[in-house]
Parts: C-alpha cells; structure tokens; sequence
C-alpha cells in the first residue's frame, strides 16, 4: 500500500502517501527520460511539482520504478497528498512532443462530448511509427496518432461526420502546447481516427493475457499500443475510418 484517500465523501480524487509502509524516492518529471536519474526525498517535494514514484520494498530491500507519476496538490499535516497523473512509457511521443496519457484522456472525451448521442466504452492509441514494423505504409508523410475507439453503439451507424473525427486532433492542440506547436509547424500529421467493432477490447484483453507474462489480476488496458501485434489486433477489427489522417497543419 502506497497511499489511502483520506477525503471519499468529500470527492477528491487525491491520496496522501504512506511512508511506514515503503521508501519513497521521487524523480521530477523534467528528469524522468534521463540514464540514471537523481531522486527526492518525501520531505524535498514541492506542493505542485510531478514525480515519478520510485519504490524500494522493506522486505527483500528491493528498488524498483513504481511506473506512476503523481502530482502533488498539498500536504496533510506534514505528509504529501497527492494525484495520480499518468502512467511512466504511456506518453505519445513522435516528434519529443511528449503528451501524457492524462491529456489524450481529456483530449477523447472532450470530442467525443461533441459526437451525436454516443459515449467512448474504451480507447487506446498507437504511434504510426509502429506501421514500419507492420508493412512499408505511410512511409511519406509525418508521424501521427492512430486512435482506436469503441463506443457504446453500432460504429456502422454513420452518424459521425469527418469534421467530428477532426476535433480530436483540435483538442489535443488546446490541451497540449507542445502538439500544438509541432502540428503548426507540420512536423505531426492529424490522427487517423478508427471505430472499432463493439468487443475489440475484449480481444485485446485475451490477447495480452495470452501472449505475455501479464495476470488477469494485473491487466489494465494499455492505453497506448506498444507492439505490432497489438496494433494489428485493432486495425483488423476496425469498423469505421476517418478519411482525414496524415493532412499537415493548414497554415
């Protein structure tokens, strides 16, 4: 147990940490992507400032990178409270634009709040980069996302327009700065933008629970698509495509 919601009733989704329980080391966030990082103690945290947690175990004296980094909102007597943001290797990244899958999160359900009558079930999002290792596709334009949705209604149903696909790749600019920028400068293509059959996620799940050493205890939906074989997973079981990806910035 690393932490326990003290304020339920209240609605904040926040924890305060529990030192008896482990050693906490924290790495800022700005330092995350270096070899061998330097750590922070719990008393060197900063109300505000992001972290990754880094973990050594009481028994077995066992240190290892926990995965989530947390944000810190204030402290609860002297001990941080803290929330969780996104998880460590989830980040999109193609050009060191770096967007978090906190952002891609908020991104999703901000456009699809503007979609006729549906509602996201699931998502998960690759990189086009991961095409090269599928065939010799999209070899001549810039990278993108590749976003996989699955909604809580037909996908064959046709009620959503190429402009409603479009504003994700819109609110991913207002929620990311550093999107934003690379996608002015034509660096980042639009996203191509894929309903999937209801049930995909369901595959995905058998799928990763059959091909690697991951429990059903441990599985949690990986939000961003890391092998080929994930990402061909979903694109055989594509229903619906958006005919806009790969256009650059419309300057």
């Amino acid at each position: 147990m690393m932490g326990i919601n003290l304020w339920i009733t209240s609605g904040k989704d926040e924890f305060v940490l529990l030192p008896g329980y482990t050693v906490f080391e924290f790495i800022p966030e700005e330092n995350m992507e270096d070899e061998t990082p330097e750590t922070l103690f719990l008393d060197e945290l900063t109300i505000d400032g992001v972290y990754e947690i880094v973990i050594t175990q009481l028994f077995g004296c066992y240190r290892f990178r926990y995965g989530d980094v947390i944000k810190i909102t204030r402290f609860h007597m002297n001990t941080p409270v803290a929330e969780f943001m996104y998880r460590s290797g989830q980040m999109l990244n193609v050009v060191s634009e770096k967007v978090d899958q906190r952002t891609v999160q908020e991104a999703m359900c901000a456009a699809v709040d503007q979609w006729p009558d549906v509602q996201i079930r699931d998502y998960a999002v690759a990189e086009s980069t991961l095409l090269a290792e599928l065939d010799n596709r999209d070899k001549t334009v810039c990278p993108y996302y590749i976003v996989f949705i699955e909604l809580d209604q037909d996908p064959d149903s046709g009620d959503i327009d190429q402009d409603q696909y479009c504003l994700i790749d819109s609110e991913l600019q207002r929620l990311s700065f550093t999107y934003k920028s690379y996608r002015e400068k034509g660096c980042i293509a639009t996203p191509s933008v894929h309903i999937v059959k209801p049930g995909t996620f369901s595959l995905l799940h058998d799928f990763i629970l059959t091909n690697t050493t991951t429990t059903a205890n441990q599985y949690k939906v990986p939000r961003k698509l890391r092998t080929p074989q994930m990402l061909r997973l979903m694109l055989d079981n594509s229903a619906v495509r958006s005919n806009t990806f790969g256009r650059m910035a419309e300057l």
